[in-house]
């Protein structure tokens, strides 16, 4: 809700979104595809101790690769009146942090500025030319899903900032942890053991039994058909089977 006008996604569809609003200006977006990731948005409120002071952002649930903060201010509360607005973005994706702010004077529409600062997540300017920054935050490197930042400067004035956050990727590995041979004497769960875990097996190749495998995986793969293939002892890796 800004001078006046509101925006608001009430919906997802299959390749876009709904939005309502107070107006029929033209708005601007950005969308995202993160390929099954996860996602959060949501605000905090700007902590107000005396800088330096470390504040974590909202759990986020997952331990993000990339987030963004923004906040925005601006004079007067009347709709229609001309005031001034600032505007405050900053990211960071776990290597780099930047920011940017902008200043527009509407009283007299004719006074505007912007600056940029690397190295830090977010700064925030109570004045029109943003040359007095009263609290800059630098992003702490990222290890959990609760990423912290460290205000300094830092003012008392607890401000709104707005967050969204992308899941980082965990790279999928597995790894055969053991094996047992079973005789094929029963269920699954009542047939009994031959030998001990980790245990070659020598049997006539008539006989049947049964071959229990655990596997750890690192990450949290989607549940899939595996395939399993079998080769004599010897044999070149060309010679590898599927067993169906």
């Amino acid at each position: 809700d800004f001078g006046g006008w509101q925006n608001t996604i009430t919906s997802h569809t299959s390749n876009g979104f709904t939005r309502t609003g107070t107006n029929a200006d033209q708005a601007s977006y950005m969308a995202i595809r993160t390929g099954g990731l996860g996602v959060q948005v949501g605000t905090f409120t700007k902590a107000t101790g005396t800088a330096p002071v470390s504040q974590d952002l909202p759990n986020l649930g997952f331990t993000p690769q990339f987030y963004h903060l923004g906040t925005s201010g601006w004079t007067g509360t009347a709709i229609n009146v001309d005031r001034d607005s600032r505007n405050f973005h900053g990211a960071f994706d776990g290597t780099d942090q930047d920011s940017a702010g902008s200043t527009v004077d509407d009283t007299n529409h004719a006074e505007s500025h912007s600056r940029a600062i690397d190295g830090e997540v977010l700064f925030y300017s109570t004045n029109l030319t943003i040359d007095g920054v009263v609290a800059s935050a630098t992003a702490a490197a990222i290890t959990d899903a609760t990423p912290s930042i460290e205000w300094n400067p830092n003012d008392a004035v607890a401000i709104t900032i707005g967050y969204y956050a992308i899941e980082a990727v965990v790279a999928l590995t597995s790894e055969q942890e053991g094996h047992q041979f079973r005789d094929d004497d029963g269920t699954e769960i009542t047939a009994t053991d031959l030998g001990g875990q980790d245990t070659n097996l020598t049997r006539d190749k008539n006989d049947p039994f049964r071959l229990r495998v655990l596997t750890d995986y690192i990450g949290d793969p989607a549940s899939e058909q595996t395939t399993w293939q079998e080769r004599r002892v010897g044999d070149a890796d060309s010679e590898w089977r599927d067993i169906v």
